[in-house]
């Protein structure tokens, strides 16, 4: 069901002659603030969140900060060549799934590093579009996605998040706090405080005026991929003790290594896929452990 659309001045102009009975009927602004739409109803989403988040009890807090407060905020912005971008969009077109599912899980994964959990939950912002005769106004809610990166194959946990995503956008007019309200924290405790955007932008690039990231939000760690059509671009903002390029490149290496299981084990476990990059790997493991030291020979 969808309503007529007037502008202010066309409904203005219907009353001054004496034509207000020619409007449709307006809605009350409750029931325009409720959360629901027609066909939809408050208890189908509190029922789905319960569902997804029912047994959720922790926080997912990457880096262990909850708030951004007097912190200083970092901003980069990394590209993953086109090569790694037609990877990913030719496995999603063979899965049947969105290029954004594929960006959700490497997401999950890179939390996954951050929190030291295999279990993550994170906020997704779900934009779209809506309306009639030609005339549509954008759209753009966050709701809480949650990843599990246990046992389950790579392939399974992809299709299992683009369901996800289905359902989020089926409940997208769902109150943010309602969707919190049916998980296990207790309130005041955020369910989350990192936020991920997914956008296919065409040929939109960084610079470009239209370009827009998930700025402005209070959540310490954001991250933002922008599908231009010749490759992706990353664009995190953290206040955290990681910087923000180091999220960059740890997302950049979840999406290689996600692809590659993707293409060669996609029953492979999820949560076996490690997203360190290799210098920062080799920093860890080999430099940060090369601790042998002389010995010497007048000691007793």
């Amino acid at each position: 069901m969808t309503e007529p659309k007037l502008e202010l001045h066309e409904e203005t102009r219907a009353h001054v002659p004496g034509g207000a009975e020619t409007l449709p009927v307006p809605l009350l602004f409750p029931d325009r603030t409720d959360g629901s739409w027609p066909g939809e109803t408050w208890e189908d989403h509190e029922a789905f969140f319960r569902g997804l988040l029912g047994d959720v009890e922790e926080p997912t807090v990457p880096y262990g900060v909850a708030e951004v407060g007097e912190r200083e905020i970092g901003e980069a912005r990394l590209l993953a060549e086109e090569r790694l971008a037609v990877r990913l969009w030719t496995r999603a077109r063979s899965l049947g799934v969105s290029t954004s599912s594929l960006c959700h899980v490497a997401w999950a994964l890179v939390l996954a590093r951050a929190t030291g959990r295999r279990d993550v939950v994170f906020g997704t912002v779900l934009a779209g579009s809506e309306g009639e005769g030609g005339e549509a106004r954008p759209l753009a809610d966050t709701l809480p996605a949650r990843v599990h990166l246990g046992s389950l194959g790579v392939e399974a946990t992809v299709r299992a998040t683009h369901a996800l995503l289905a359902e989020l956008l089926r409940h997208r007019r769902a109150p943010l706090a309602l969707a919190q309200r049916c998980s296990g924290v207790p309130a005041p405790t955020p369910l989350f405080t990192s936020l991920f955007s997914y956008r296919d932008g065409g040929s939109a690039r960084p610079d470009d005026a239209a370009w827009t990231g998930p700025a402005g939000t209070s959540c310490p760690v954001t991250l933002s991929v922008d599908d231009g059509g010749e490759g992706l671009w990353l664009s995190a903002r953290v206040a955290a003790p990681a910087g923000a390029m180091r999220v960059c490149r740890m997302m950049r290496t979840a999406l290689e290594r996600l692809v590659e299981a993707l293409e060669v084990s996609p029953g492979r476990a999820l949560g076996s896929i490690d997203v360190l990059p290799e210098e920062e790997r080799r920093q860890v493991v080999e430099e940060w452990n090369a601790t042998a030291a002389a010995y010497p020979r007048d000691a007793c």
